[in-house]
């Protein structure tokens, strides 16, 4: 098993790290679908505590390959770089439910 991305991270400024920002945010995706019950009352989500939920470890998670799309860089700002952190937490859960 593998997991593969690309992601519009405008230009990035230190590829290393947003490399690092995706992993973690696959973790945490993964962590979201695998390993996080979410008993739910009428009203409310009923487990509020941190406790509920458990962290993927690196033996949890399959090789990560990455591919950084600096093809549209961001014209808001001077250095062209756009938010990274989050990506993988957004595709992760959906990813892992049709895998």
């Amino acid at each position: 098993m593998r997991y593969t991305t690309v992601d519009d991270v405008g230009i990035a400024v230190n590829p290393m790290l947003v490399t690092g920002q995706v992993h973690g945010g696959v973790a945490q995706g993964i962590g979201q679908r695998c390993m996080r019950a979410c008993p739910m009352t009428p009203r409310a989500i009923a487990d509020r505590e941190l406790s509920g939920y458990c962290v993927p470890r690196a033996d949890d998670i399959p090789p990560i390959e990455v591919t950084l799309d600096d093809s549209a860089p961001c014209r808001t700002n001077p250095l062209g770089a756009k938010g990274c952190g989050e990506s993988g937490a957004i595709g992760g859960p959906p990813c892992i439910a049709n895998g």
